[in-house]
């Protein structure tokens, strides 16, 4: 986006309007109603971590932007030590129900656990920030050595994402205010010091709700809008949907001299 909104004023958009109703561009119909999609989607991520990390037991992670906590709650059942940040406050009391350590931003987690974290996962949170970089940064600060970061997020160089267009589900300013390419991902990792060692496409599961909402938001003709606010208001809201067309990447990336070490 240009210009570029504050770091206070993106805050503002990410209360009870952005996870329930979608009242806000990009937010979702039923944040909570979705629990068993967003589990299934957090186990899948740990699968993936767990086989960058070539069998490494379960250690520390943190989750930067944990929302619900569902992912740190998956994590922790697995035998993971968890900590997540969640700025946003009604996801962060969410998160805090179910027992969990949930900061504000990343220092004061430094604070507390000065040691580092053996995986920092990432998951669809860069393109909510105002300073991407300072921001990736803070995720790299917080790994212990020879930790890894999990990023997962949308390609904007990817086919799909190409062939929509402006229709990409994936832009919803005023929340969505940076849009990534696979070389961007790189370059911004490599500033901050660390190495992709494993990339693949992200494969996540949403409802029909939730899609429904997207479409709803999206510059469409008027038929297909109400077929989508009827959708997202029918019996059939929580059922699955598979996604997986390419835009999404899931990327593990660790310290350079981690990279070089193994070689």
């Amino acid at each position: 986006m240009n210009p570029l909104p504050s770091a206070q004023d993106l805050l503002a958009y990410f209360g009870a309007g952005y996870f329930e109703d979608a009242q806000v561009p990009g937010g979702y119909d039923d944040y909570a109603a979705d629990e068993p999609l967003h589990r299934l989607n957090a186990r899948r991520r740990l699968a993936r971590i767990a086989r960058s990390r070539r069998g490494c037991a379960a250690g520390a992670l943190l989750d930067i932007g944990c929302a619900y906590g569902y992912m740190l709650d998956e994590a922790r059942m697995q035998g993971w030590s968890v900590a997540g940040v969640e700025p946003a406050s009604l996801a962060a009391e969410r998160a805090r129900s179910r027992g969990l350590e949930i900061f504000d931003n990343v220092h004061e987690v430094l604070a507390q656990h000065p040691g580092g974290f053996d995986v920092v996962s990432v998951c669809q949170v860069f393109s909510h920030v105002p300073d991407l970089a300072l921001a990736m940064g803070h995720a790299a600060e917080a790994l212990a050595p020879g930790g890894f970061l999990f990023e997962e997020t949308w390609r904007r160089d990817a086919l799909v994402a190409r062939l929509a267009g402006r229709r990409w589900q994936v832009i919803a300013p005023p929340t969505v205010v940076w849009l990534e390419t696979s070389a961007s991902i790189r370059a911004l990792l490599h500033r901050v010091g660390l190495d992709v060692v494993d990339w693949t496409q992200g494969r996540k599961t949403v409802s029909v709700g939730h899609a429904a909402s997207l479409l709803r938001a999206l510059p469409l003709p008027g038929p297909l809008i109400s077929a989508a606010e009827w959708l997202a208001r029918s019996r059939w809201a929580r059922l699955p949907l598979s996604y997986a067309f390419g835009d999404l990447a899931w990327v593990t990336a660790t310290r350079h001299r981690d990279v070089h070490n193994r070689e």
